[in-house]
């Protein structure tokens, strides 16, 4: 079963014989058991049977006996399939991304690494895909927030910048709303602030404060920056600690800069 066409042989193996059981209860009138594999489906070699106390009792029927079948999931509630993972909850099916790699105990290198001769801008395109992903998998917020710092934090470490992440997130935000529509109405900047994996400092706040350090009203215009920032889902702790990174924390504009966007009452560990 090496060969290329294994996985579609098996396929039409198997099919055969649930077509076969299936014109049988339909000969033998038996509706109400037909009715249960409403909710029963099989991808390849993976079966899911939902609410189907049928499958039990014929399965011995549908398959040959040479065909063990093996019971994957230890709770009657909750089952991986796929890359689902399915959970009853208050007699309601409750869906969220399920990735066996997360099991291993050892780093999985599956997205590019921006250090090496990869090009920048469709690398970005991957974060996208994985959000439309996780969007359609999570019934939950919390789980569609979950995955989506896994994957950030996963980025971030990769060469990935924090501020294109979110100029991404954006853009996923802005083309694909409908499908962020069962999480409620909820805007941008809480996704982001909830989702998406917060540096240790911001590189692209570094170099706008930078050009403008010496400049004239470079007060008004630091202000102006870091409140766009901060509107765009920007941790106000972070932000702290990287203005404390470019301008001395001693000085008069340092300390306007804090009072003007309200950043002193953050607390991270800063003097």
């Amino acid at each position: 079963m090496g060969t290329n066409c294994a996985p579609l042989v098996a396929d039409l193996f198997l099919y055969t014989y649930e077509k076969e059981f299936i014109q049988n209860l339909q000969k033998q009138r038996k509706f109400d058991e037909l009715k249960c594999f409403n909710n029963t489906s099989r991808y390849l070699d993976d079966i899911l049977t939902i609410d189907n106390p049928a499958f039990e009792l014929y399965k011995n029927e549908i398959y040959p006996q040479e065909l063990t079948l093996n019971k994957a999931n230890l709770s009657n509630t909750e089952t991986p399939f796929l890359d689902l993972n399915i959970k009853i909850v208050n007699g309601k099916i409750h869906t969220s991304v399920y990735d066996k790699r997360d099991d291993f105990g050892f780093n999985i290198v599956n997205f590019p690494w921006l250090d090496g001769d990869v090009p920048r801008l469709p690398s970005y395109g991957i974060y996208i895909s994985q959000l439309i992903r996780y969007a359609r998998a999570c019934t939950d917020i919390l789980d569609f927030h979950s995955r989506n710092l896994q994957i950030t934090k996963k980025l971030l470490g990769q060469g990935f910048r924090f501020h294109k992440l979110v100029k991404t997130f954006w853009k996923f935000y802005k083309n694909y709303s409908q499908l962020l529509l069962k999480f409620g109405s909820i805007h941008a900047t809480e996704y982001i602030t909830m989702g998406i994996t917060q540096p240790v400092f911001y590189g692209d706040m570094i170099n706008k404060i930078k050009r403008i350090k010496g400049r004239q009203h470079n007060h008004r215009k630091c202000v102006r920056i870091i409140k766009r920032l901060l509107y765009r889902g920007y941790d106000p702790n972070v932000t702290r600690r990287t203005l404390g990174l470019v301008l001395d924390q001693s000085t008069v504009l340092y300390k306007r800069i804090l009072e003007t966007c309200t950043l002193t009452d953050c607390d991270d560990g800063t003097p």
